[in-house]
């Protein structure tokens, strides 16, 4: 699909991927962004105001709360997570040309690795359930009405920008930069880390492609890095002298080798990332450097 000079909504296009997104499609399309601070997406009669005003051809879907917490409140994570994801279709009534879902790779949970889409999610949290509740909804509404709808699920997303502070990385950074403490578990632990700049990318990839419609995608590096390899690395760039305290337990249920298969989005979407991690973490420690 063209993008050029479509009626595009992003929702939370105000937030960390969200706004790389809307800068990207920006140079070539009519953006609209909704946000909590706009349009909260579970206040439906206010929705569907900005619904009609603003005739999206192309949504793409990012509006979330995130959290990997355990005892978060479920109530509050469904609300905002899936309900939103209901008003939002409701609102639209079936009228656009392409609906693009953000999943997470949350939805995995402790599968086995690498994880691959066509497994069973296994939820670990409130927030990972509501994310796997949303992308059957999507499901459903693609197999059942035939809506045109793809979900993407990006891995651990970091870069410029990225103002989670709970976050891995800019945790790390940020410690660092402010010679605080660092408290962190032994590390022991792998995560797959993918550069902001290249999820846009794929995101825009998977809208201009009409095979990726009714596909879940994983949107990673498809590599494992260990969490202590990471600190040190970043403790390598910015050259600090500060040493992490390996004092934290690990989570309930800590999943220990968290990596993806990317084989469908190479073959499907001619997708890849780019950004080596060196490079996307020499990046990112320069934007902190420079808006700490």
């Amino acid at each position: 699909m063209n993008l050029k000079s479509k009626q595009i909504l992003v929702t939370g296009g105000a937030g960390f991927i969200g706004s790389h997104l809307v800068e990207a499609l920006s140079e070539k399309s009519n953006v609209y962004i909704i946000d909590k601070y706009n349009c909260d997406l579970t206040d439906f009669p206010k929705l569907q105001k900005a619904i009609r005003e603003i005739k999206p051809e192309i949504i793409f879907h990012l509006a979330a709360f995130t959290s990997p917490e355990r005892n978060v409140d479920s109530e509050f994570i469904f609300r905002n997570n899936f309900y939103s994801t209901i008003n939002l279709f409701k609102a639209l009534k079936g009228d656009f040309s392409l609906f693009v879902n953000t999943g997470t790779c949350e939805e995995y949970g402790d599968g086995p690795t690498p994880f691959k889409e066509s497994q069973t999610p296994i939820p670990v949290s409130p927030y990972s359930a509501s994310k796997i509740a949303s992308t059957y909804y999507c499901q459903m509404l693609h197999n059942v009405y035939d809506l045109p709808i793809i979900t993407l699920r990006p891995f651990l997303t970091y870069g410029p920008r990225q103002r989670n502070t709970k976050m891995l990385i800019p945790s790390t950074i940020l410690s660092i930069l402010k010679n605080k403490e660092l408290k962190m578990t032994k590390g022991e632990q792998t995560r797959d880390f993918v550069y902001v700049k290249d999820v846009v990318e794929a995101y825009i990839k998977a809208a201009q492609n009409k095979k990726a419609i009714g596909e879940i995608i994983n949107i990673g590096s498809g590599k494992e890095y260990k969490i202590k390899d990471i600190v040190s690395k970043i403790i390598h760039i910015t050259k600090s002298n500060l040493k992490p305290q390996k004092v934290l337990p690990y989570r309930k249920g800590e999943t220990m080798h968290f990596y993806c298969s990317n084989l469908k989005a190479k073959k499907l979407l001619r997708w890849q990332p780019k950004t080596s991690f060196e490079q996307g973490l020499i990046k990112t420690i320069d934007w902190y450097k420079n808006n700490i």
